[in-house]
């Protein structure tokens, strides 16, 4: 029996139920025809023009990002502008897409326990907001000071400290942490509640730092992109275990980080 967009889909909803996605997202299908073949899959954090290009190239028909490349209500297609251009270019060479985002960032086996894992996080618990979702989690690392967790995560992450931007206080002995992949800010007001030393996430403002820092907290800010990237390679791997002799491959840079 040859494997459907919908195998792929409802292997992903097993582990990340769409259901579970956010009220303000739009994961699920964005492109495309659930009972199509599947002769490959890429995966990618987002839909740009160089990622369908690898599809193209690699003959791969099914892509799944992160991101959706919807959110809004859709009102038109315009062949002028960049996300026109993509619809055109996945739809005439037959490219399914599929988008798993807060479904995916709330997965036991999602985005923020993929990173803790690269960290040696353990006794990991997840951090509540709201009534029913837990975005982000908390645990134990071995204790370190900040140069040390700035190595620890360059190497784990494969990236350039450089990247890696600190916020808040200074906290020499570290042991307790938060992660957040992506946009993390509405965590930042709750960490102290938790006894927790540095919160790792991404998109951090001015004022979230001055924050962390009256509130003696420290945040390390590792990009939206280093921040998620992890979870390509997890996702790689469930995959290519469930289905034997699938082609998955991975866009693993991104087109919208210049410097």
């Amino acid at each position: 029996m040859k494997l459907k967009v919908k195998d792929i889909y409802g292997f992903i909803d097993d582990f990340a139920p769409f259901s579970s996605q956010a009220d303000w997202d739009n994961s699920g299908l964005q492109i495309g025809d659930m009972e199509t073949d599947v002769n490959g899959v890429l995966l990618s954090l987002d839909l740009d023009e160089k990622t369908v290009d690898m599809a193209i190239e690699n003959k791969i028909n099914t892509i799944i990002t992160h991101h959706p490349m919807f959110f809004a209500s859709l009102k038109k297609i315009d062949y002028s502008d960049y996300k026109g251009r993509l619809v055109k270019k996945a739809v005439l060479n037959d490219i399914n897409v599929i988008a798993a985002h807060t479904n995916l960032d709330l997965s036991e086996i999602g985005v923020n326990y993929k990173l803790g894992l690269k960290l040696d996080l353990y006794d990991t618990q997840p951090f509540k907001i709201g009534e029913d979702i837990d975005f982000g989690i908390y645990g134990n690392i071995d204790t370190v000071d900040l140069k040390q967790l700035k190595e620890n995560i360059s190497s784990a992450l494969n990236m350039s400290e450089d990247y890696i931007r600190v916020y808040g206080k200074q906290i020499d002995d570290i042991s307790k942490i938060a992660i957040c992949g992506g946009s993390g800010s509405e965590l930042i007001s709750s960490i102290g509640e938790y006894g927790i030393d540095v919160l790792i996430t991404a998109d951090t403002k001015y004022h979230d730092g001055q924050f962390a820092y009256e509130n003696n907290l420290m945040i390390l800010d590792i990009g939206h992109f280093y921040s998620e990237r992890p979870i390509l390679y997890q996702l790689k791997s469930l995959i290519e275990n469930k289905y034997e002799g699938v082609k998955v491959e991975i866009k693993s840079d991104s087109e919208y980080i210049i410097l």
